[in-house]
């Protein structure tokens, strides 16, 4: 069944054959194998579109579509150029009358060939850059297929072509065969495969551009000049298209190759901006820098809108050779620019002449061979040969040369550099000296304005203590200045007493006398009682002046500074009678509910009475003022209250303590003062009745005693506002019993 089966397709397969013969191309006739490749031009094959790229060759074989391939001379207006796919078929034969090699070459980026030889079935034979290496067939490194030609022998060729770019190539298409002469002479064997020659060429001058190019990006990251990083850039782009890039990467992957190859169409803007920053012609050539600048740029854009377009397939024709043109102009304006600077910057013009010239004309005669060849003129070979290898040469000279230049440019900086830091390290030394010469000169003048200021501040500190003591002794007979008035309203009442009662055994004595001389001894007895009754008066009533006079006496000495036993019940009440007494007889009108609540428990605690006294004094007549001043501004309706209360706290950890509180129902404290209210000389009350330093003193001697001061006010209007009609200030004093 196999063999009926095989018979059947052989049979279909040869009616195809001759049926496609009727309407075949010329055949190609291969008559020598001396030539190094031959042509096959339009008159020798046939051209059938694939637009949708989906045509296999057993459809293209069918007698639907065989007749459909046209000779590209004939239907030249139809074939849309603007596709990635076509297939072509053309036929070859040995006239030599021996046998032949050759290979079919690539047509594309990726080409299958199908060839009818003999009665053999043509199998898929696929080639080209855009299938990867390892799965090529034939000469994969040159994307080759051989094939062998026996004696009169001919053979008919499909050819499958995609390619990366739209074909629009096909105006001037030819089709290439090689012969086993050509390769032998353009290509090595390596192991089984064909390597080009020139991969060991361009892997030479490919190392040189790419350790110029490290060796100059190293320089630009030193000292920043930006003509190291052209120059470095203008040998990376000529380095991607001369280094065998397809050696690496267009073996797997043609497609990234193909972009890294398009890189190149930077170099010449690049050098553009080298040469600007070497010669220096924005300084010295400033219009001519504009001009060859907009030249450098406006290139760059149009080849990478050309590049774009065939990427893309968008329509970007010019009526002349784009690349062509530009790479003129840019070889002209290098061969210009060194003559029109060579007065102004004469060493790096002679330089860049060296340098550029050779590459800058054979540049210009290349371009001039490819100018002549689009007019339709024979260039040889040899000729074009002698060309290319002249632009080569010149280019490796160019670059070369400008390593040396650049490197001997970066060695004379960088000893600049280390003179410039030689100068700089002995400028620096020679400053040091100075400056040192400088601090000992001013350090002497230091030490000595420092003991002048010194004395200076001694000075002062003795007079601030002066000062400061006779501020606090100030405070003390301001403070006794107030009670002073109210000790002399308290001690009037003894003094009559004592004035009373003297008068009055006076009189009992002159009627003693007389009851005696009458003999009445009864009547003088009485008279003599009450005499002695009117004595024990006047001694308690002047007991209690010499009380107040040693209380007097007690606050107005300076203090001793020794703690002792103090019953501090009897010291605050002491100077609660003596503050308000003060009050009253400064203002008749005064008065005041006065409420006290002592603690017995406490007994008595190590203090020292003078400090604690005046304390308490501030803090009561404080109060007694508050009230007073509150009395002035409600009127009748307000009741002045002052709170004094003692109390023993026994905390559940840490040591016991004594609390005593001053309390009023005055105006309150502002709360924008209330934290100033402990600073020396500050005082809310009107100039010439308060020194500002009653709290102060009194802050720093409870602090001395290891206590603590604070206060709670609500002012009138918050009071008011929360319902809590009638609180004022509240003094709270701490003291430790140990």
């Amino acid at each position: 069944m196999k063999k009926i089966v095989l018979i059947w397709l052989i049979f279909l397969f040869s009616i195809a054959i001759a049926v496609a013969q009727n309407n075949l191309p010329p055949i190609y006739e291969i008559k020598n194998d001396t030539a190094s490749e031959f042509y096959l031009d339009t008159a020798y094959y046939h051209i059938l579109e694939d637009k949708e790229g989906k045509l296999t060759f057993n459809q293209i074989t069918q007698p639907s579509l065989i007749n459909h391939f046209h000779s590209k001379g004939i239907k030249t207006k139809d074939v849309d150029t603007s596709s990635t796919i076509f297939w072509f078929r053309f036929r070859l034969k040995d006239v030599t009358n021996k046998e032949i090699k050759i290979a079919l070459p690539a047509l594309g980026n990726e080409t299958h060939f199908y060839i009818v030889q003999g009665t053999n079935q043509p199998k898929d034979q696929k080639t080209g850059d855009l299938i990867p290496e390892s799965k090529r067939d034939g000469y994969k490194r040159i994307n080759a297929i051989p094939v062998t030609l026996m004696a009169g022998e001919e053979v008919l060729v499909y050819s499958r072509v995609r390619n990366f770019f739209p074909l629009n190539f096909l105006q001037d298409f030819k089709i290439s065969v090689y012969t086993q002469k050509f390769i032998d002479q353009e290509y090595i064997v390596k192991g089984d495969e064909y390597v080009p020659f020139s991969t060991i060429r361009d892997s030479f001058f490919g190392a040189i551009l790419v350790i110029g190019a490290i060796l100059n990006f190293l320089f630009f990251l030193i000292n920043r000049e930006r003509v190291y990083l052209f120059f470095a850039s203008f040998l990376l782009c000529l380095f991607v298209p001369v280094f065998p890039l397809r050696e690496i990467i267009a073996r797997e992957n043609f497609v990234l190759y193909s972009y890294l190859s398009d890189l190149w169409i930077f170099w010449p803007f690049f050098f553009f901006q080298f040469m600007r920053y070497y010669l220096q012609t924005y300084r010295f050539l400033p219009r001519w820098d504009k001009l060859i600048l907009f030249i450098s740029v406006l290139g760059l854009l149009s080849l990478s809108a050309r590049t774009l377009s065939l990427y893309f397939n968008f329509n970007f024709n010019t009526p002349f050779n784009l690349p062509l043109t530009y790479f003129t102009i840019s070889s002209i304006c290098y061969f210009i620019t060194p003559f029109l600077l060579y007065k102004n910057n004469r060493q790096s013009a002679r330089l860049f002449m060296i340098a550029s010239l050779p590459f800058s004309v054979s540049m210009i005669m290349l371009m001039c061979m490819y100018s002549l060849v689009d007019f339709g003129l024979f260039i040889s070979d040899s000729w074009t040969n002698s060309v290319i290898i002249s632009c080569l040469i010149s280019c490796g000279w160019l670059v070369i040369f400008f390593l040396w230049i650049l490197f001997k440019r970066y060695d004379r900086q960088k000893k600049e550099i280390a003179k410039q830091a030689l100068q700089a390290e002995r400028f620096t030394k020679e400053r040091e000296i100075e400056r040192r010469q400088l601090i000992e000169k001013q350090k002497i003048e230091l030490e000595k304005t420092v003991e002048e200021r010194t004395a200076e501040l001694k000075q002062s500190f003795q007079e601030l203590k002066s000062t400061q003591a006779q501020l606090i002794q100030s405070e003390k007979m301001a403070s006794l200045g107030e009670l002073t008035a109210g000790i002399a309203h308290e001690i009037q009442n003894p003094l009559n007493f004592v004035n009373n009662f003297s008068d009055v055994n006076s009189e009992l004595i002159d009627e003693a006398t007389q009851e005696i001389d009458k003999g009445n001894h009864n009547e003088v007895k009485a008279i003599l009682s009450d005499i002695k009754e009117n004595e024990e008066k006047i001694n308690h009533h002047g007991k209690r002046a010499d009380a107040i006079v040693k209380g007097m006496l007690q606050h107005s000495r300076s203090s001793s500074g020794q703690k002792e036993p103090t019953d501090i019940n009897a010291l605050t009440d002491e100077y609660l009678r003596l503050s308000y007494h003060g009050m009253k007889a400064k203002d008749k009108n005064f008065n005041a509910e006065i409420k006290t609540d002592f603690d017995g428990s406490i007994g008595k605690i190590n203090i020292i009475p003078q400090d604690i006294g005046r304390v308490i004094l501030n803090l009561i007549n404080n109060a007694f003022y508050a009230v007073s001043e509150k009395k002035k501004q409600a009127g009748d309706g307000y009741e002045p209250t002052v709170i004094v209360t003692t109390k023993l706290i026994i905390p559940s950890v840490g040591g016991r303590s004594v609390q005593i509180k001053v309390a009023d129902n005055g105006g309150g404290i502002p709360q924008k003062i209330l934290d100033k209210i402990f600073q020396p000389f500050f005082t809310t009350k009107p100039t010439g009745q308060g020194t500002g330093l009653g709290l102060s003193l009194s802050y720093d001697i409870i602090k001395a005693h290891g206590g603590d001061i604070k206060v709670e006010t609500l002012s009138a209007e918050a009071a008011t506002q929360a319902g809590r009609e009638g609180e004022g200030t509240e003094f709270i004093v701490q003291l430790p019993l140990s």
